[in-house]
């Protein structure tokens, strides 16, 4: 096989679907032609222990990364026609068709090849474990040779533009972790060697990031309707705020991964007569043309993709934009804030009418409820009704509950694109629905049956919840006061 693509998935925790990153390699006619790593914010959102073991990945590293679409918008045309190729193969087919379940997208059937069966079948017990490292080393890849190119980085990068420099020793610090382990000779060789790597990738982007950072400071002084805010943030610029009305301003956001993030803001008084920042979602409907096509719609905010070469010109680009359509934003503002500026409820908002869909019930983790981990750290719950202890510190003692899996159309989002959402009708289930038709239990028969007559259900939906902006409102049947009213309609006349 001369023509494929090597890929590779790190997981967040125990779920397939959370992926946290990929990286793929290129290979035509023999030859590597092309590569691309991304982090990615895994679904769903949380770390454990021993995945982190594994890849050291943390919150930190993926709080501002993109979500799986963006990242396979990238990959896909890359790939296009290829066979995949990857070490432990099932695993990684697993990772890719679950997290496209996730998000609803449909998948291609990528034909896949798995190196760890193949090397078992023909290296057989003549190695001694059969992990990457040891395969690659058996079929002639010489680790020593990253040693070399780690030791004589310094000279190696001499002479190359900034970017050039950081991505070259990026791309090898990331090279030697994908290969670390404990068969490839010399460890403390290999691990101060990654480390000369590291520092010297660390200490160009810490210069690169302050020569940026004073470059942007430059431009914003420039202008008269931009400025920063308070907040100094972690290692990206300070955010910038651009002046639209009184009442509106617009936050533009740069994460060194290269996105642009815009958030818009309405200054609404509180109790004590103070002007308090309240983060507008925008409704997709009124969304002005020229801000859909400017820029992605994400979660309630907008991004935009740069380069490191000309984000500051995007930057710049994007606050003039904005301040020059002001009178387009603050209608789309009018129409999608729920509050006036004296932070009263917009009677217009108290109800809303939308679709979904159910398409499966299912036991789900409270995911919701759990802290990040740390590299070194076991991972922790907040207080939740399914946490069993005093503490709640503990995996084993978290519980399952029942959910109902479903699709809601919301005026924030494109109407092809429904956000999936877990309505938790725990206690409907155990202490109404399994009380009346006497089952102890859910068995994986009652499970089907139930899914059989839930599954693929229409509804229509109603939310009379006016302290939430529409793209977080919760929602109820039309006709119905609880979920569990709704569900009896549906289940008890087919048991």
């Amino acid at each position: 096989m001369k023509d494929f693509a090597a890929i590779d998935f790190e997981t967040a925790n125990e779920c397939r679907s959370s992926v946290c990153s990929v990286g793929v390699v290129i290979v035509r006619d023999g030859q590597i032609v092309d590569s691309f790593y991304s982090l990615i914010h895994p679904e769903p959102e949380y770390f454990q222990w021993f995945c982190q073991q594994v890849h050291g990945l943390s919150e930190d590293d993926t709080e501002d990364a993109p979500v799986f679409p963006y990242v396979w918008e990238k990959i896909a045309p890359k790939i296009e026609g290829l066979p995949l190729v990857a070490h432990n193969s099932p695993f990684d087919e697993g990772c890719l068709k679950e997290v496209f379940k996730v998000y609803q997208m449909d998948y291609p059937d990528y034909e896949f090849y798995d190196t760890l069966s193949a090397s078992r079948k023909h290296f057989g017990y003549s190695l001694p474990d059969h992990q990457l490292q040891t395969v690659a080393a058996a079929c002639g890849y010489d680790l020593n040779d990253l040693v070399n190119k780690a030791n004589s980085i310094e000279e190696d990068i001499k002479g190359m533009p900034i970017l050039e420099q950081i991505r070259y020793a990026a791309n090898l610090y990331q090279e030697m972790n994908e290969v670390r382990g404990e068969e490839m000779g010399d460890m403390n060789v290999f691990i101060k060697a990654q480390t000369n790597v590291e520092c010297v990738w660390r200490c160009l982007a810490a210069e690169y990031k302050g020569a940026m950072v004073k470059e942007l400071e430059k431009r914003v002084a420039e202008t008269s309707y931009c400025s920063f805010t308070e907040t100094l943030g972690n290692e990206s610029p300070r955010p910038v705020l651009v002046a639209i009305s009184e009442q509106y301003v617009a936050e533009i956001e740069f994460k060194w991964n290269t996105i642009l993030r815009i958030r818009l803001y309405q200054y609404v008084k509180d109790r004590y007569g103070d002007k308090t920042m309240y983060e507008v979602v925008p409704r997709w409907k009124v969304i002005p043309e020229w801000l859909r096509d400017s820029a992605k719609f994400n979660r309630g905010h907008f991004e935009k993709e740069v380069d490191h070469e000309n984000w500051i010109d995007i930057l710049m680009g994007t606050a003039a934009e904005l301040k020059e359509h002001s009178k387009d934003v603050v209608t789309m503002c009018n129409l999608s804030s729920n509050t006036d500026e004296e932070g009263n409820a917009k009677k217009v908002y108290k109800t809303w009418k939308t679709k979904g869909r159910i398409l499966s019930l299912t036991k789900e983790m409270p995911i919701a409820h759990m802290f990040h981990a740390k590299k070194g750290e076991q991972p922790s719950y907040e207080n939740s009704p399914y946490v069993r202890g005093s503490n709640g510190t503990y995996v084993e003692n978290v519980q399952p509950y029942w959910s109902l899996n479903s699709k809601i159309k919301r005026p924030s989002l494109e109407v092809a694109q429904p956000l999936k959402t877990n309505i938790d009708i725990h206690d409907y289930i155990t202490q109404s629905l399994m009380p009346r038709l006497e089952w102890g239990r859910i068995t994986e028969q009652r499970l089907e049956r139930l899914n059989e007559i839930l599954s693929g259900t229409d509804m229509d939906l109603v939310t009379t919840d006016t302290t939430e902006a529409a793209l977080y409102r919760n929602f109820l049947p039309v006709g119905f006061k609880t979920w569990g009213e709704y569900l009896d309609s549906i289940i008890l006349p087919k048991i």
